[in-house]
C-alpha cells in the first residue's frame, strides 16, 4: 500500500472535535478554523467557537478541500521510530546555506512583508533578524515540502501548509530606537467627514501597544500585527540573567521550535541546538519551562495543552507529553 493511500483511510483521518463522528463520513460543508481544527458545518454553526483556539468559526470551506487538509494532518506513519527519516541531514552548513535564501526569498514574497520589515528597521538599532511562527513554519514547510518520503503525498495533495500565511511578525533586534517611528510611507490614506464636508488625509494606521516579551513595542494595523524584541530589554533574557546576545534569546525561548532566527540582510540562518534537536526527532518539547509555564498561565491552559496545540498545528510533529505516553 503506497503512503498516499494509507494517508486517505477514513479510519485515519481526524473526528470532529464537537460530535466525535468521523471527518470523512461527512457529506455537506465543512469548517475549517485557522489552527486547522475540521468541524461539521451544522456543529460549527452550535459551537460558534473553535474548542482548540477559541477563534470564532465562520469560513466554511467544501468537503474535499477539507477531506485534504485532513489527509494532509494526520501524518502519524511518518512518525517515530523513524524520527529522522524526513529531515536527515539538514543541520549540515552546506543545508543551513541553502535554506537561509531559500527562506529569505520566500518570506519577502509575504505581500505584508516589506512594510513589516521597514517599521522593524525604523524602531531597531544593529542588527535585526526574523523570528517566531514566520520563521519557523515557513522553515519546517520548505523541509518537507523537498523531502523524497513526501513527494507522492505532495504529488496527490499540493504542497503541505503550515500556517505560516496565518502568523504575524516577529522581529527580535539589539537594540531598540528611543522614540517609536511609523515611516511616513506607511501611511494610509483615509477619508475624514466633518460636519458639511469631507477630505482626504494621510493618517497613521498603526495602534502601538506593549507586548508580553519585555518593555519592548507591539504594533497593530488591520493588515498585520507587529513584535519586535530587544535583546537588551527582552523578558526571558532578564529574568534568568542570560548573556544580551543572540544565544542568551535562544536560551529563553519557551518551546525549542522557537530557537531559530534569521537575518535578512545577510540571509543567514541561525538554529540552536534545541531547534535542530526538535527539527530531527519531530518533538515539540520545553526549551525554558519557566518561560512555557508563563505563557500557558497568560493564555489559561496547561502546559501539556500548550505542547499539543502547537503540535497538532505543525502536522508532522509531536509533542514530549505524547512521546512520554508512548513510552510509559
Amino acid at each position: 500500500m503506497t503512503l498516499a493511500t494509507k494517508k486517505l483511510q477514513a479510519t485515519n483521518l481526524p473526528r470532529c472535535p464537537y460530535c466525535h463522528s468521523n471527518i470523512a463520513d461527512a457529506a455537506g460543508s465543512l469548517v475549517v478554523c485557522n489552527c486547522s481544527a475540521i468541524y461539521h458545518n451544522e456543529c460549527a454553526v452550535n459551537l460558534q467557537k473553535c474548542a482548540s483556539c477559541q477563534a470564532p468559526l465562520a469560513a466554511v470551506t467544501t468537503s474535499e478541500d477539507a477531506k485534504r487538509l485532513a489527509a494532509l494532518k494526520n501524518l502519524s506513519s511518518l512518525r517515530k521510530p523513524d524520527p529522522a527519516i524526513l529531515f536527515q541531514n539538514f543541520n549540515t552548513a552546506s543545508t543551513k546555506a541553502k535554506y537561509g535564501p531559500l527562506l529569505a526569498k520566500k518570506i519577502w514574497e509575504d505581500p505584508f512583508f516589506k512594510d513589516a520589515y521597514k517599521l522593524a528597521k525604523a524602531n531597531s538599532k544593529g542588527k535585526l533578524w526574523l523570528i517566531g511562527g514566520k520563521l519557523y513554519r515557513n522553515f519546517v514547510s520548505l523541509l518537507a515540502n523537498n523531502s523524497k518520503e513526501l513527494k507522492e503525498l505532495i504529488a496527490l495533495h499540493g504542497p503541505l501548509d503550515f500556517g505560516a500565511d496565518k502568523c504575524d511578525f516577529d522581529f527580535l533586534t539589539e537594540k531598540l530606537t528611543w522614540f517609536r517611528h511609523i515611516p511616513k510611507d506607511l501611511y494610509k490614506e483615509v477619508t475624514v467627514h466633518y460636519a458639511y464636508s469631507r477630505s482626504t488625509e494621510m493618517r497613521n494606521p498603526f495602534v502601538k501597544e506593549r507586548n508580553n516579551l519585555g518593555r519592548c513595542p507591539r504594533f497593530v494595523s488591520q493588515d498585520f500585527s507587529l513584535d519586535l524584541v530587544s535583546l537588551k530589554k527582552a523578558k526571558g533574557i532578564i529574568e534568568n540573567g542570560f548573556p544580551k546576545t543572540l544565544g542568551g534569546y535562544f536560551q529563553a525561548v519557551p518551546l525549542n521550535i522557537q530557537a531559530c532566527a534569521l537575518n535578512l540582510e545577510t540571509e543567514e540562518l541561525h538554529l540552536s541546538p534545541a531547534f535542530l534537536d526538535c527539527i530531527a526527532t519531530r518533538t515539540i518539547q520545553p526549551n525554558h519551562l519557566g518561560q512555557l509555564r508563563n505563557v500557558a498561565e497568560r493564555k489559561d491552559v496547561t502546559v501539556g495543552e500548550l505542547l499539543r496545540k502547537k503540535a497538532e498545528s505543525l502536522y508532522l510533529f509531536e509533542s514530549s507529553i505524547e512521546t512520554l505516553a508512548k513510552n510509559d
